[in-house]
């Protein structure tokens, strides 16, 4: 009797902590912060920033000591990322596959980052480009604004969703953190590295530390109040428009992928109905005039406001 009850003890004091593990492991994974990013190269001319100020930049970002998807064509990765930099260890790498819209992904676990390989065919925008016959948009740097460059632009939630895809495999279907999308080229905003990370870590801090955010509202930064938005008397399908800075937004993985949804929808809606498409912020501005109450904006331009703003009122 005594063997047995001490066998009952034994395995009850195992449930007893892996309960406390799986607890544990959950209450981790709600209080992550998860940057998205990526580089898609050769869709545009810039030559004030070309490909390598592109991936130096990058790379600032990628020593940010926070958790990171980010998505990568193979030919960049392997030309400028691997085993050239103190964030990658090929002792340590974690390989896999995963699936997202019938298609399925590699990527690896290296360190604090999870790198993805994605390649300009992955996108779903290009299967709609001989709809865009009519694409034409008013700016000064028509080399930059192409139709690929709006392609890419416009995949920014859709790759925030792949990442929340991918974290339900890694996580065992647990996707309870926040998520914040930042552009790969965001450090050309700050003046030195450390401005940087500092505002990064900051964010990610205040997240761990405050109960302030609302789980159904996607946090984004603005240019133009949108109340006012029509006073700048331009063409949404044609203009830029600033309601939103494009560079970041996040929230929880329930408000992104709707916003992810809503956004793909209109992208589609705008090549077939008008034959065109545009910069990603206009096709948000067209997606919160339709559902504003999914977005909270806060004033942030394309300088360190566009994070650091992220937090005004948002006290511990």
């Amino acid at each position: 009797m005594t063997t047995i009850a001490k066998t009952k003890d034994d395995a009850k004091t195992k449930d007893d902590a892996k309960t406390k593990d799986d607890a544990k492991t959950k209450d981790d994974a709600k209080n992550t912060l998860t940057i998205v990013s990526a580089f898609m190269s050769q869709i545009n001319v810039r030559n004030d920033r070309p490909v390598q100020k592109y991936i130096d930049l990058g790379k600032s970002l990628l020593r940010v000591n926070v958790r990171q998807i980010v998505f990568l064509e193979r030919a960049i990765y392997d030309a400028h990322i691997l085993d050239k930099n103190n964030y990658t260890n090929n002792d340590k790498r974690i390989y896999g596959h995963f699936d997202y819209d019938g298609a399925s992904f590699t990527y690896f676990v290296d360190g604090h980052i999870t790198f993805v390989f994605f390649e300009r065919s992955d996108m779903y925008l290009p299967a709609y480009r001989d709809l865009a016959t009519n694409f034409s948009v008013n700016t000064p740097h028509p080399k930059k604004d192409t139709l690929d460059y709006m392609f890419v632009q416009c995949t920014k939630t859709e790759w925030v969703a792949m990442a929340i895809a991918l974290d339900k495999t890694l996580r065992d279907g647990v996707c309870d953190g926040l998520y914040a999308w930042l552009d790969f080229g965001i450090r050309h905003m700050y003046p030195s590295d450390i401005a940087m990370e500092t505002a990064i870590y900051q964010l990610r801090d205040r997240l761990l530390t405050s109960n302030c955010w609302d789980r159904s509202l996607i946090y984004a930064p603005s240019c133009w109040d949108p109340a006012h938005a029509n006073t700048y008397r331009q063409d949404v399908f044609r203009d830029v428009f600033w309601v939103f800075s494009g560079s970041a937004f996040g929230g929880s993985a329930d408000a992104l992928l709707e916003f992810a949804r809503r956004t793909k929808q209109k992208c589609i809606c705008v090549l077939t109905t008008r034959r065109s498409l545009m910069w990603e912020v206009n096709v948000w501005y067209l997606v919160y005039r339709d559902c504003p109450e999914l977005f909270s904006l806060f004033y942030g331009n394309h300088n360190a406001g566009i994070i650091q703003n992220w937090m005004i009122g948002c006290d511990a």
